[in-house]
């Protein structure tokens, strides 16, 4: 069974109603290896991720926050899944293609600041690594 758009967000962005005041911020644990934070989304979200992969979640792009979520599960979980795999790349192309139709669609206002990182850094960088050089992995078809 798949993971919900709810736990996908929650888990990655942290819960809005706890007190700490985290929500809608930056998170330290996206930009560090951490093998207990790579556990849990093994452990939560493999299943949602290899979903995602075969396009079986392809329907969340109706709405930005299973966009979002979706974006989530094919550039970002991955890389923690699949740490120093070629797999942990696999999924580029699907990625960038969602958070482009994410930005097409106008989702991008309708998320927090924090959340549109992956949707708009993801495509700025992809175009910027497209154009500059043919390293970028979504260009390798």
């Amino acid at each position: 069974m798949s993971a919900s758009v709810e736990a996908i967000l929650q888990f990655w962005f942290g819960d809005p109603q706890d007190p700490s005041g985290d929500y809608g911020r930056q998170r330290k644990c996206w930009f560090q290896k951490d093998p207990a934070f790579d556990a849990a989304i093994r452990q939560g979200f493999l299943e949602t991720v290899e979903q995602a992969a075969a396009g079986q979640l392809d329907p969340w792009q109706q709405q930005p926050q299973s966009c979002l979520a979706l974006v989530l599960l094919l550039d970002q979980f991955p890389r923690n899944l699949f740490r120093g795999e070629s797999r942990s790349f696999a999924t580029d192309a699907q990625a960038l293609a969602t958070a482009e139709y994410a930005l097409a669609q106008g989702y991008d206002p309708q998320v927090l600041p924090v959340e549109r990182i992956f949707s708009t850094c993801l495509s700025n960088i992809a175009k910027t690594w497209l154009i500059s050089s043919d390293r970028w992995p979504c260009s390798r078809r």
